[in-house]
């Protein structure tokens, strides 16, 4: 066989360069072809891939973005492939697992924090009203031992223990009022009220103690400090009786100075600002934490000279912070401290500051040794040409060297100068004398009769409030002359649902007066009874709502004593019933409350049973006499 069997032609055209150009270049297109049909194939499913991808990722989105709008752990992502994306749908399910397990557990801590914050104010209601129970009856019957006849050794047995019932019951008013501010149960009153008479309710409370101890007490308001907004007066006032307790409990001499100013006016708002000063030990400023904190005194230690349960900063401080303030303390041992407070009210027209007009164009001499007291004299009389001096020779050379064109108006002297001024009894006056306004402790308020003066005068007892002093130089300006100081009747202000403070001048008579007692406790009842036996009232018992309304039905009566918590039928509904009867027949009979349930609550659900007055146990008999005479005078008034 020959070694090349070909046919030449044959292989002369496939050596051809031209065909096999062709045939490469076919090669290329077909290899072109192939692959652009591969990449258009693979694009296309990249694309279905991809869209793919992005709604998985898409729903996933929708899925926590469900989540978070609703607040709702238990929904879960789709998954629908073991891919990547499948795998973060997982793990994004095991997160929300996880998290839905911690919130159900925080939902269930929450759950059982409130209920033991409801068991625990719960708790310490009825132990307030079961403890107050007992110390009515320490202190009614303390009261009643004094319309007897002691030894003086009985007298101090009875005095320590009417103290002590005081300060337990101050104990148990602290502890009471600050569980409810740590369960966030401070319930606020928004009424119109006077800052003014607030501050002045404040210092009235505390000028007995400061006056024993010889401490000066001193309280302004200043003059563009709204006459009236919009808050809580009663939380306020508490505040205030905290940080002016403190105050004088901590100084044992120089002065504690209450003062109220306006930082800010809002247009619709006002903020005031609230400090108390004092002269006392003052505070250590590594001590300064401790002073809001509960149960916590500056003075931790077993030899410790103040007492206290340490609650009085910590209960004042959550109050402000619940009316959405800030309280605050400056302090410097030995040097004494101010403790203060912000707070933003709301008030109609905040330029209307209220205050009665002070006289204008007077000459009128200050005789005032205390600093703090004559700088808050010249702010109430600013408009007026204001003499100052600090002891009563100085006054009297002052008034001497005077000629009698150019006299004074009035004289404002403290009694604590009143001998060297001249005005003791039995010593002869050389110039004439002036009107004149004498100021005095409380306690001293008898020792005023005994000066003798033979113009116009009135006494004001200290701390001076603006509007009785305006008052009280109205009146003795007013031309009217005595033989001696007296008192100055100033109008009173109103509370709401009360009957209005007794007028001066000869007070409704009580004798022979109906009262119906509605009293379960025997103790209670005793008491109750024997006070009214020494008002000379006569009385009707009945023991729980079903009596008193037994008895309501067959007698007539000038006033009802009820007790709220009682067996058969409570007092509240006992009141209900009773205002049905009286809506049918006519006629509405005064209901007062005697109770030892003090919540805010209560007073609400007192209110809106009927009653027409709330007096908390325990009871003080000088209480119940006026707002029993009280409410006799109004239905007298009413009857007319």
């Amino acid at each position: 066989m020959p070694l090349l069997d070909l046919d030449l032609p044959v292989l002369l055209r496939a050596l051809d360069p031209a065909s096999a150009v062709r045939g490469l270049a076919l090669g290329l297109v077909a290899a072109l072809v192939g692959m652009f049909v591969t990449f258009a194939l693979g694009r296309r499913r990249n694309a279905r891939n991809l869209r793919e991808q992005n709604r998985r990722v898409t729903d996933l989105m929708h899925t926590a973005n469900a989540i978070a709008t609703q607040k709702n752990f238990s929904i879960r992502a789709v998954t629908r492939e073991k891919d990547e994306i499948g795998l973060l749908a997982d793990t994004f399910n095991q997160m929300m697992a996880q998290i839905q397990l911690h919130d159900e557990r925080r939902e269930n801590e929450v759950v059982r924090a409130e209920e033991a914050t409801v068991a625990k104010a719960t708790f310490l209601a009825i132990m307030s009203h079961e403890i107050r129970t007992p110390i009515n009856g320490i202190l009614g019957m303390a009261q009643l031992f004094d319309g007897t006849e002691l030894t003086r050794e009985q007298t101090e047995f009875i005095e320590t223990i009417h103290q002590s019932a005081e300060n337990l019951l101050s104990i148990i008013n602290d502890i009471l009022d600050f569980s409810k501010g740590e369960a966030g149960a401070y319930e606020l009153e928004s009424i119109l009220f006077s800052p003014a008479e607030v501050v002045g309710q404040a210092l009235d409370t505390v000028s007995t103690v400061a006056s024993e101890k010889g401490i000066e007490l001193c309280g302004l308001v200043d003059s563009n400090v709204p006459g009236h907004v919009l808050g809580d007066p009663a939380r306020l006032r508490q505040v205030l009786l905290n940080l002016l307790s403190n105050a004088i409990k901590f100084t044992q001499e120089g002065e504690v100075a209450l003062r109220v100013g306006m930082v800010a006016n809002h247009g619709d708002t006002a903020e005031l600002r609230f400090e108390v000063r004092d002269t006392g030990i003052g505070i250590p400023k590594d001590r300064l934490g401790r002073l809001f904190q509960s149960f916590r005194q500056v003075d931790a230690s077993n030899t410790r000279k103040y007492g206290g349960t340490g609650l009085g900063l910590a209960i004042s401080k959550q109050i402000v912070e619940a009316m959405g303030g800030s309280i605050y303390v400056k302090s410097k041992e030995g040097e004494g401290s101010i403790f203060g407070f912000r707070v933003e009210f709301s008030c109609d027209d905040p330029a209307d500051y209220g205050f009665a007009s002070a006289p204008k164009d007077l000459r009128i001499l200050i005789v005032e040794e205390n600093e703090t007291t004559r700088d808050a004299l010249a702010e109430m009389l600013h408009g007026n040409t204001l003499e100052v001096c600090t002891s009563g020779l100085a006054a009297r050379r002052k008034l001497l060297e005077v000629g009698a064109d150019e006299g004074f108006d009035l004289v404002v002297l403290d009694t604590r100068q009143g001998k060297d001024f001249g005005i003791d009894a039995g010593e002869a006056i050389p110039f004439p004398p002036v009107p004149i306004v004498l100021l005095t402790s409380i306690d001293r308020l008898g020792r005023s009769s005994s000066l003798h003066w033979e113009g116009r005068s009135a006494w004001l007892a200290k701390p001076v409030k603006r509007r009785e002093l305006l008052w009280c130089i109205a009146d003795v300006l007013s031309g009217a002359s005595s033989a001696g100081p007296r008192p100055v009747t100033v109008p009173p202000t109103v509370g709401l649902g009360r009957p209005e403070p007794l007028p001066q001048g000869p007070r409704p008579s009580l004798d022979g007066i109906r009262v119906l007692v509605v009293e379960d406790h025997p103790v209670n009842q005793k008491i109750t009874t024997r006070f009214l036996d020494r008002i000379g009232a006569a009385w009707d018992l009945a023991s729980n709502g079903e009596e008193a309304i037994a008895a309501f039905k067959s007698s007539s009566y000038a006033m009802i004593l009820m007790d709220v918590q009682m067996p058969v039928m409570d007092g509240l509904e006992a009141t209900r019933t009773i205002r049905e009867l009286e809506r049918e027949s006519g006629g509405r009979v005064p209901i007062i409350a005697m109770t030892a349930a003090v919540l805010e609550e209560d007073q609400r659900q007192c209110e809106e049973a009927g009653f027409d007055d709330y007096v908390p146990k325990p009871v003080k008999l000088s209480q119940l006499e006026e707002r029993l005479r009280a409410w006799s005078l109004r239905v007298e008034l009413q009857a007319a």
